[in-house]
């Protein structure tokens, strides 16, 4: 009797379960602190951000100094504040915050503040034009300035 035997290779594909992570940005006056919170995002259900693991940045570290910009540091929550050097203006470095899955598997997220310079508007005698609240945009009517 003839018996013939077939083999079959099954071979699976496995797609990792990948978490994603939303920057987060923030602006603010010159010399002030500002926050920003980054977002992370289940890849599965199943599979959710590990809870019992650090927040921390990308270098392991919860707080980080960037020389001429500011001091940045990061809560239990994932919260990030950034206190800029006096004197610093502009977009600043930003830093990026890492989350680990249960799986295992790390997602990041980055924050960028961007600082504002105090503004004041003065005619040509140096008189205020417009009050300096926050260090942004003027926000109150002044009735010496007039629309052109």
């Amino acid at each position: 009797m003839l018996q013939i035997y077939y083999t079959r290779t099954y071979t699976p594909t496995v797609t990792p379960v990948t978490p994603e992570g939303t920057p987060a940005e923030s602006e603010g006056p010159k010399g002030q602190p500002q926050t920003g919170t980054p977002v992370f995002i289940l890849g599965n259900p199943n599979v959710p951000i590990d809870e019992t693991v650090k927040r921390t940045f990308d270098d392991g570290t919860t707080e980080k100094k960037v020389p001429d910009e500011g001091i940045y540091t990061i809560d239990e929550n994932s919260k990030v504040t950034f206190t800029p050097e006096p004197d610093f203006v502009g977009k600043a470095t930003g830093v990026t915050v890492k989350r680990v899955g249960k799986n295992g598997m790390p997602v990041t997220a980055t924050y960028t503040p961007k600082v504002h310079p105090d503004t004041s508007f003065v005619d040509k005698e140096g008189n205020s034009l417009s009050p300096t609240e926050d260090g942004t945009k003027p926000t109150k009517d002044n009735p010496r300035i007039q629309d052109c």
